[in-house]
């Protein structure tokens, strides 16, 4: 296929018209990649494709493209990504946030561990390939409405690889240096700790920050050693009554008062003078009435149990009689067989003596 050149008369996205030397107007191709009309440019020929041909390219397009695709997918699974992130920093201010640093400080790795802080991941753009110090003092910018009365920023710091930990703290702290500026313009101050990967590890899996699961952990033992502390003390409590019988008789009885004194305020009345209880006094003889009637109510029971006994006694004698003469009438019914049978054979000896 030949070049030729003319001037462009008419562009659009597939084809060029151009106007030649001898005059006539022909499509085609323009070699540059941009042509403007009234520009003389080179071009090629143009030749429009058939749609069974385009048919035909995807047709055989189509299968190469899902092959490279899963060939990508295969090997991205099978090799493992080795990412460049060196070291963890998570920043706890009212957002939690995790930085993700390689050996040099750079930033390659942002996450927010809570809403306020996939929000500031939001707002804060082109933050990958960024140094430490500088995405630090971004975050802190776009904490300024969030942070609200926290007087201390919690800086926790991951190492994944223990041969660089004293080149990634160094870097680490500088950058802390860097913002420290920034925290004490609102009067906040910064406590660096570390942590392991683990500890990352488990605080992650409950969705919160290390110092976060840390704090709630703390909150918990707190709360159960409480919680002993309480069951302890009533359990020595509940010793000690059982052991002094006589307090808890002393405090019923003082718990009884009150509450016949509360019930009973017609019946037994207050002096405002001594503030005892006045009770209805009680004569010696209806006391000694009581013991009296008292004393033939326990006759009349003995009296009772005795005649109950005496019933009992002449009816196990009369049965026992009864069995006597039951016994005795089968004895002679036993014993009138025996001697009829004698009596005959006695005259059958006298007849054999005659």
């Amino acid at each position: 296929m030949g070049t030729n050149k003319g001037i462009v008369f008419e562009t659009s996205s597939t084809y060029s018209v151009f106007l030649t030397a001898d005059g006539h107007f022909q499509k085609g191709v323009p070699l540059l990649p941009s042509v403007r009309v009234g520009e003389e440019a080179f071009f090629q020929p143009y030749k429009a494709v058939s749609k069974s041909e385009k048919v035909c390219k995807i047709a055989w397009r189509a299968p190469i493209v899902t092959m490279v695709a899963a060939m990508f997918i295969l090997f991205s699974v099978l090799i493992p990504s080795q990412s460049p992130v060196s070291a963890f920093i998570q920043i706890d201010i009212n957002p939690s946030i995790e930085l993700g640093i390689n050996d040099n400080g750079t930033v390659f790795a942002f996450k927010g561990l809570n809403q306020d802080g996939v929000e500031i991941k939001r707002d804060i753009s082109f933050w990958r390939g960024k140094s430490l110090s500088w995405v630090l003092s971004e975050i802190v910018k776009q904490t300024d409405s969030m942070v609200g009365d926290t007087n201390e920023v919690g800086v926790t710091t991951i190492f994944k690889d223990v041969s660089n930990h004293e080149k990634l703290a160094k870097v680490i702290h500088s950058a802390i240096a860097d913002s420290a500026s920034d925290f004490s313009a609102k009067n906040q101050k910064v406590q660096v700790t570390e942590a392991s990967v683990a500890e990352r590890e488990s605080a992650i899996n409950e969705g919160k920050s290390v110092r976060k699961y840390h704090l709630d952990r703390q909150k918990d033992n707190e709360l159960k050693q409480q919680k002993f502390n309480n069951t302890d003390k009533r359990e020595l409590n509940t010793k000690e009554k059982m052991d002094t019988p006589g307090k808890i008789l002393k405090e019923d009885k003082r718990i009884y008062e009150k509450k016949s004194i509360k019930n009973n305020d017609k019946q037994f009345p207050i002096n405002e003078k001594s503030k005892k209880i006045e009770t209805p006094k009680t004569n010696k003889t209806e006391i000694n009435k009581s013991k009296n009637n008292l004393k033939q109510s326990e006759k009349t029971k003995y009296e009772q149990k005795k005649t109950i006994n005496s019933k009992q006694d002449a009816k196990i004698s009369e049965n026992a009689s009864r069995k006597e003469q039951k016994i005795k009438t089968k004895d002679k019914k036993n014993s009138e067989p025996t001697e009829k049978k004698k009596n005959e054979n006695q005259p059958d000896k006298d007849n054999k003596g005659k």
